[in-house]
């Protein structure tokens, strides 16, 4: 669905202004505004439960009794207690290791907030975005994000400290419907190569609607170094042309074939004094360019979109950024367009995911748009991101991201052929903010609940059919403290059986016996048998028992008269 639509559908669901300008470029504020807040639509929130299992009084011996005979059939025999052993578990770990050597650049996109409030009343939001990537292995590219995220920070908090006055002065207003300011990045390609994202600005400060427009950046992936479109093209007014003839073609509401030309002009080929700087991305088949409300016509002309692909235009981007992965992912989040050959025909469809109606309950109505061609899917959640997937034969396939109730996290399959979105089947988890760029592997975050609550992620990759299969039976948890808070652990309250790990991964065959009062912090599961924990020490170890159904014990004792600390969310 083209943007001029999106923008339309929400104009009628606005009531607000046109909105004043002052973008900054450059310095990061030295001060962010109180309340700025760094969770993504409390995602990263984790419910505290109260602990119903606290010692009971006058039974220290019999637990201290208890816990003693808990290993001894154990130490006698070397077995796991519940069917897990240590050859599996280093059979997971191979795969594990061979999963983050293959996993190349890893992005993680996440929101943040600098909100203003008046009691329970929203007077501003205001949300900017925040790129990293894997520093180990793209240190370039990982400074120049950095540098990004400041310049997102110092423009949200600019245009805030810019708007606070006046919101003040028409908050009690009868009109009053609150200012807002949403940076979103676009990231239209992502691979070892290139990093190349679209950040769309939308600002509403009262009246009849807001105002949109973009930025962009795109970076070398090895070196960090951001390229110009001077660098990816060696004949700018021939790209400036063919803008320009998709312009006309796409959107013929001008006088005249030349009615872009002046335009667009000033952004790629720099004529004129008052030039500026063009919106574009590379993609995986073409180079992208964005305009905003006003730029090039009325506001019901929307913010145009158009693509110059790479293979009508041969020779006019430079070879090196015309050659892509076999297999890649691309992002959409609500409205965005990515582009396909979804039918075979040469010409590439524009495919986007939109859920702006709700049914009842947490549930919304996913409308897939192929073209004009729109499929709907009635989801059991919430909306929050899609990926296309294209694999090494071609097959195209779209994950949404849905979250559901009980914050359960739904991936919806979708197979793409000519205009059809087919359902296949319905996948568990979440993406947790790390971006899905090589469907070879990825990480896939789901809840656990193996002698707490905590969430934690496992490799995974699209699979035949499009399924999302586990490279990893095991996952690494993340446990989420706030402030000063120290790190959640469990206290052992009578000595627990503990099969120790080498520090080259080997588990040992016998469990050792760790006595009372011992500090235990999380770090990795299979969510059924075992739970590896961390000592003071730094030593590891795994405590297993049956945590796969409830109650949750420990060579049938239950977890609760082994431990303090034991918390679970609802």
């Amino acid at each position: 669905m083209k943007k001029s639509v999106a923008a339309l559908l929400l104009a009628v669901c606005m009531t607000g202004l046109t909105a004043c300008g002052g973008v900054v470029s450059g310095q990061v504020a030295g001060k962010v505004l109180e309340g700025l807040l760094t969770k993504d639509s409390g995602k990263d929130e984790e419910e505290k439960a109260d602990n119903d299992g606290k010692a009971k009084d006058g039974k220290d011996q019999e637990e201290q009794n208890r816990g003693e005979n808990i290993g001894q059939g154990e130490e006698e025999t070397g077995e796991a207690a519940d069917g897990a052993d240590s050859k599996g578990t280093e059979e997971a770990d191979v795969v594990s290791d061979k999963a983050e050597k293959n996993r190349g650049l890893e992005l993680k996109l996440e929101k943040r907030y600098l909100n203003e409030q008046n009691g329970t009343e929203l007077l501003m939001q205001v949300e900017y975005p925040f790129l990293s990537v894997n520093q180990e292995n793209f240190p370039g590219l990982f400074s120049a994000l950095e540098s990004l995220n400041g310049e997102c920070e110092a423009q949200a908090v600019q245009w805030k400290q810019q708007n606070l006055p006046y919101v003040q002065e028409v908050m009690n207003e009868e009109y009053f419907y609150g200012y807002e300011y949403f940076q979103t990045m676009h990231v239209h390609r992502a691979d070892a190569q290139t990093v190349s994202i679209i950040s769309e600005y939308y600002e509403y400060t009262g009246g009849a609607h807001g105002g949109t427009y973009f930025t962009s950046k795109t970076f070398d992936s090895a070196t960090g170094r951001e390229l110009t479109l001077a660098d990816v093209t060696a004949d700018l007014q021939g790209l400036a042309d063919a803008v320009i003839k998709k312009l006309n073609e796409e959107y013929p509401w001008g006088d005249g074939k030349e009615h872009y030309r002046d335009t667009v002009e000033k952004q790629i080929v720099k004529k004129g004094p008052d030039a500026y700087d063009a919106s574009w991305a590379l993609s995986y088949h073409g180079i992208i360019f964005d305009f905003g409300s006003y730029e090039l016509g009325a506001y019901a002309m929307g913010c145009p979109e158009v693509i110059v692909p790479f293979d009508q235009y041969p020779g006019l981007i430079k070879e090196e950024y015309t050659r892509v992965p076999e297999e890649y992912a691309v992002n959409l989040k609500n409205y965005t367009t990515v582009y396909e050959d979804t039918d075979g025909d040469g010409s590439l469809e524009e495919i986007s995911v939109s859920a702006y109606d709700a049914q009842d309950g947490y549930r919304q109505t996913i409308h897939i748009y192929i073209d004009e061609t729109s499929t709907e899917y009635n989801s059991r959640g919430w909306f929050d991101e899609a990926y296309l997937i294209h694999q090494k034969d071609g097959s195209l396939y779209l994950y949404v991201y849905v979250s559901a109730e009980n914050d359960e996290g739904i991936i919806h399959i979708f197979r793409l052929s000519g205009e059809s979105a087919v359902f296949a089947e319905d996948a568990h988890g979440y993406l947790g903010g790390t971006m899905m760029e090589n469907p070879g592997c990825f990480r896939v975050y789901d809840g656990l609940d193996a002698l707490s609550t905590y969430s934690g992620y496992r490799d995974c990759c699209v699979g035949d059919g499009g399924r999302l299969e586990a490279l990893d039976d095991v996952y690494t948890i993340e446990m989420y403290t706030y402030g000063d808070e120290p790190e959640r652990h469990l206290t052992a309250k009578i000595p627990v059986p503990a099969w120790m790990i080498s520090e080259n991964g080997s588990v040992a065959e016998t469990p050792e016996q760790l006595p009372a009062g011992t500090s235990l912090y999380f770090r990795r599961t299979d969510n059924r048998t075992f739970v590896e924990m961390e000592l003071e020490d730094g030593r590891r170890c795994q405590i297993r028992g049956d945590f796969a159904t409830w109650p949750k014990t420990i060579n049938g004792i239950s977890e609760y008269d082994c431990f303090d600390g034991i918390m679970y969310a609802g």
